[in-house]
């Protein structure tokens, strides 16, 4: 893989600090290129300043479908020369439009169990339809969650029962109080207990069922500890810490193949480990991954 092919993660990207994007960029796609096979050298995902090969901009994020498509988003204009507005679809022959896209970044995606899929990010209207930060597109149309969240959505996960874990900067979510983190049920948006004092910047599932949420906070439900420093675990009722916490920010965090969580951003202790950049958690206690990055 080349590593200018990265850039069309950080163009125009709304997040603070250039190399931060080269960081998360690299490393997220290092663990979701051999599982989801999306990262080809050559191709619809070359990456032109016009757009004509991939994106004109920053891709932020992506995901497949069941059917085999593959919708990217992220801050773009065109994709394989099309013009759409931050989200498109590729075909495995040709990048389509999803409508009139949005007015702002999309940041995640995801898929419900029912196919249905989930955008969340920054903006207001997708496709027309005003929608705050988040929507799901059942086959034909982009829907609101609610009345959504007052501020932006940087990571979502789905729960096997079809429920759906947002993480970002808002507190509020369908009106409802929720510290940085909120599930939606279907129906509604709930809290997950009081939430974070800072930015939730990803969160992911434990196969036990359990929510992991990492990003900039410090403190849990209004509890100062050095456990919590910037990842958490919700076990349904409760947070509670995970092998001690990090000195420096967790943008991005993973569940492997054998159960084993991943952990990439800022941070050079993990747990009281030294741990350059990327750290793994294999249940008992966090330990680095190779020599990590510099």
């Amino acid at each position: 893989m080349r590593l200018m092919s990265m850039a069309v993660c950080m163009r125009g990207c709304p997040l603070p600090g250039v190399w931060r994007l080269w960081l998360v960029a690299i490393i997220g796609l290092a663990m979701t290129a051999a599982v989801r096979g999306q990262v080809c050298e050559e191709g619809p995902w070359g990456h032109g300043s016009d757009g004509r090969f991939g994106t004109d901009g920053g891709a932020r994020t992506s995901v497949r479908l069941p059917n085999g498509d593959l919708v990217v988003a992220g801050g773009f204009a065109r994709a394989g020369g099309v013009p759409v507005s931050n989200i498109a679809r590729w075909t495995g022959e040709a990048w389509i439009p999803f409508g009139s896209g949005t007015n702002n970044w999309v940041l995640s995606l995801s898929v419900l169990p029912n196919g249905d899929l989930i955008a969340a990010g920054d903006f207001t209207l997708i496709d027309g339809v005003a929608c705050n930060r988040i929507a799901r597109w059942d086959g034909s149309a982009w829907n609101p969650l609610g009345t959504g969240l007052n501020g932006f959505v940087w990571s979502t996960v789905v729960l096997p029962n079809g429920d759906l874990i947002a993480g970002g900067r808002f507190t509020s979510a369908g009106g409802v109080p929720c510290a940085r983190i909120a599930r939606w049920d279907g129906t509604q948006w709930h809290p997950l207990g009081g939430g974070m004092n800072n930015e939730v910047l990803s969160v992911a599932q434990l196969p036990d069922g359990d929510v992991i949420a990492t990003g900039t906070f410090d403190r849990v439900e209004g509890i100062a500890d050095t456990m919590f420093h910037r990842i958490a675990r919700w076990n349904g009722t409760s947070w509670t810490p995970l092998g001690g916490g990090f000195n420096g920010t967790v943008w991005s965090v993973t569940v492997l193949a054998n159960g084993d969580l991943a952990a990439a951003g800022e941070f050079s202790i993990a747990g009281g480990v030294p741990c350059n950049r990327v750290a793994r958690w294999n249940g008992v206690a966090w330990s680095p991954m190779g020599a990590g990055f510099d």
